[in-house]
């Protein structure tokens, strides 16, 4: 029932007229034509204009009630349209609904609409880019308010942190409060939220505290925390500020300034002067002044300094220009040095070539040539080729049986003889070989290393440097005066057919410049015991022959070598109980066993000849241990090479040995010696090697004329 008909309704600041009016005893209801509310300070209220729409007053309750049909209202001098129910009061003017905005939209179950501003406390905000039309923006219940004199909205979460959907970015952040520029298309976010100190990396923990979330299918669900950060809904690029570090794969990154740039597709902007934390737990590596493009979360690229600090502190930077994730996330980098750039691994190498960075391990590693830093005028100085970790604290290069130069060239250490005539000799340390046929007395594999306290360089194994009687080979140059000494296995570039020789020593450049060997050497050859039985047994009897103090040579080192430790500590044991053995070690038995020989290299005659008495050990089966008068000599020769050994008592007793191209021959004074050796057949003082032509017999040599010329050459026997 009810009044029909139309007319006009006036009421506060409004005025609403239509056609289709239902008038009740308490109210009017029906369908509007115009609708109209005029701005008012005083009510503060906005304007509104409308046309068809429902209307409901009631006077006795002093409320006028608009809702919007298919047309919106329009509102606050037409840059709102109003799409729900206002109700006017005396207290004001409230609704529900949507309010759209220019490039925005607002909804809410409780709107305030005050004189220049919306107000509401649980509402639903969106964006929309104005050119693209596409949703950039948006969140639900937040504390809104919009002022149109300031051109601002402001919005305050309700219980804690809201859910932003950035979709054009591909990223949730979550904000406690943002700002909207209205004319200029931009968001202010912020949060209260603060990264803990210890982020910890790939975790929900380290997630919980970020608050930008990429959901980009390819970026893993990236995250990090920017308190503050700044939306362009225009360009649909964010501006995320005061973001102190971001986990990815296995690093911490830091922006140089906090500023990390979002744009379409989660695309991030390259960060640049970056630093890199890697990985997370050891924290091994800072890379500094990065230039990087981030991927996701578990990819990155880019390049960057690291400063390599050496053992006294100096710091070198070295740039990486390939930093990347592996297929196991971690992180690694790559990078070149040139010559010029005077990079040191320490103060005693330089280095140039490649380097690696492995986040997980805390050495670099170099792949390139190091160079010595040494002014040795002798030495030349070259480029070490190697493939190794380096510690700086302590400075090791591996060094293999065949150490190259940069440009492939053979390097060689120790005490060189040269392999053709003329034959001479020459000190090496990494140095190339003078000729190809040349070879070192004693070479050493290892590590080389520059030990500071000796100041020294030096090749071997990582223990032998700390002990030099274990097994093993040394060589050292020392750094200050360039004197150069080499231990261990000596192989001496002698051919000498048949016989088979075992050396170890030292051997070194001494004041004069004269190449030195000293140490034990193993003789083995076809001869017959009881020569050797005679001999030794004659020896102890010579008026000058001395019990050899084995403890006081290189006997015990020698043995380390040629039977191990083990053996080693149980010979010595015997020997240091009862100063000889009971029965001579299988082991041990050798043609001729000499210690504590000393030879220097004579390049006149092209030889090495020893220098004072010959520990002479054991002969065959024999133990003999006495030091007695003598002289060795090696000689290179374009014809063969020969050996000659000369054991001297006094003038009535002596055995010299004259060896070449495989014929012993041998002279004494000693007629038991020289009856012995008649009794042999001929055939057993022969022997034929597998190799064709190889041979060595022994005889004696009647004629003293070759002896009497070594002991008048040498004048020490008379």
């Amino acid at each position: 029932g009810g009044l029909q008909g139309g007319g006009e309704i006036d009421f506060l600041t409004a005025h609403v007229s239509g056609d289709e009016f239902v008038f009740l005893p308490d109210s009017a209801i029906g369908k509007t034509t115009e609708v109209r509310n005029a701005e008012n300070d005083l009510s503060n209220v906005p304007d509104v204009i409308g046309g068809v729409a429902n209307m409901s007053f009631v006077p006795g309750e002093r409320t006028l009630s608009i809702s919007t049909r298919r047309d919106s209202l329009r509102m606050f001098r037409d840059e709102a349209h109003f799409g729900g129910t206002f109700r006017l009061t005396d207290d004001g003017m409230e609704g529900s609904g949507l309010v759209a905005l220019k490039g925005a939209k607002l909804e809410s179950e409780a709107f305030d609409f005050q004189q220049r501003k919306i107000l509401a406390d649980t509402a639903a905000f969106e964006l929309r880019g104005m050119n693209s039309g596409l949703l950039a923006f948006a969140t639900d219940n937040v504390l809104a308010s919009i002022d149109f004199d300031e051109r601002l909205g402001d919005f305050e979460t309700n219980g804690g942190e809201t859910k932003i959907d950035l979709p054009e970015n591909q990223y949730y952040c979550f904000m406690d409060a943002f700002r909207w520029f209205m004319d200029d298309s931009t968001v202010e976010l912020s949060t209260s939220r603060t990264g803990d100190d210890d982020i910890v990396i790939d975790t929900s923990e380290d997630k919980a505290l970020s608050n930008f979330v990429s959901y980009h299918p390819n970026q893993d669900s990236l995250h990090f925390l920017s308190p503050k950060a700044r939306y362009n809904v225009e360009t649909s690029v964010v501006e995320c500020d005061a973001v102190r570090e971001i986990a990815i794969a296995d690093a911490r990154i830091q922006p140089d300034s906090g500023r990390v740039t979002v744009r379409k597709r989660a695309k991030m902007d390259p960060l640049e002067k970056a630093v890199i934390i890697a990985n997370d737990v050891t924290q091994y590596h800072r890379i500094f002044d990065a230039k990087l493009q981030i991927n996701g979360r578990l990819d990155y690229e880019g390049q960057g300094t690291v400063l390599y600090k050496d053992v006294n502190d100096n710091e070198f930077p070295v740039f990486f220009a390939e930093i990347s994730v592996d297929s196991a996330y971690n992180t690694t980098a790559e990078g070149a040095i040139e010559i010029d750039d005077g990079f040191m691994l320490s103060p005693a190498f330089q280095f140039a070539g490649n380097v690696r960075l492995l986040a997980s391990r805390q050495e670099l590693e170099f792949d390139g040539a190091a160079r010595l830093a040494h002014a040795c005028p002798d030495l030349s100085t070259e480029w070490l080729v190697f493939n190794s970790t380096i510690d700086p604290d302590e400075v090791l290069i591996p060094v293999n049986a065949a150490p190259i130069s940069q440009d492939g060239k053979d390097l060689i250490s120790g005490i060189v003889l040269s392999g053709e005539a003329p034959y001479t000799g020459y000190p090496a340390f990494l140095t190339r070989r003078q000729d190809d046929e040349d070879r070192p007395l004693i070479t050493a594999t290892g590590e080389l290393r520059f030990d500071r306290k000796g100041q020294r360089y030096l090749i071997s194994d990582p223990d032998k440097w700390r002990q030099e009687n274990l097994p093993g080979s040394l060589i050292e140059l020392k750094r200050e005066d360039c004197a150069l000494r080499a231990l261990g296995v000596t192989n001496m570039p002698y051919d000498l057919g048949m016989i088979q020789h075992e050396m170890v020593g030292e051997t070194w450049v001494d004041e004069d410049g004269k190449l030195r060997w000293k140490g034990s050497l193993a003789l083995d050859f076809l001869f017959e015991e009881d020569l050797l039985a005679n001999m030794a047994a004659a020896m102890p009897t010579w008026p000058q022959a001395q019990p050899l103090d084995i403890f006081n040579s290189n006997y015990e080192y020698a043995l380390r070598e040629w039977v191990g430790l083990e053996e080693t500590d149980k010979i010595i044991s015997e020997l240091s109980m009862s100063g000889t053995f009971r029965r001579l070690p299988k082991s041990l038995e050798h043609t001729m066993l000499f210690t504590d020989i000393e030879w220097v290299w004579d390049p006149y005659d092209e030889m090495f000849v020893s220098e004072g008495p010959i520990g002479v050990v054991s002969l065959g089966e024999q133990q003999v241990f006495q030091k007695v008068q003598g002289k060795i000599e090696w000689i290179r020769s374009r014809s063969g090479d020969m050996m000659r050994i000369y054991l001297h008592g006094d003038d009535m007793n002596w055995y010299f040995f004259d060896y070449k191209l495989g014929m012993m021959n041998v002279t004494t004074r000693d007629q038991a010696f020289i009856d012995l050796v008649a009794e042999i057949k001929p055939d057993k003082r022969r022997l034929k090697g597998e190799e064709r032509g190889e041979r060595f017999a022994y005889q004696i040599m009647m004629s003293r004329r070759k002896r009497d010329d070594l002991v008048d050459k040498y004048r020490e026997f008379e």
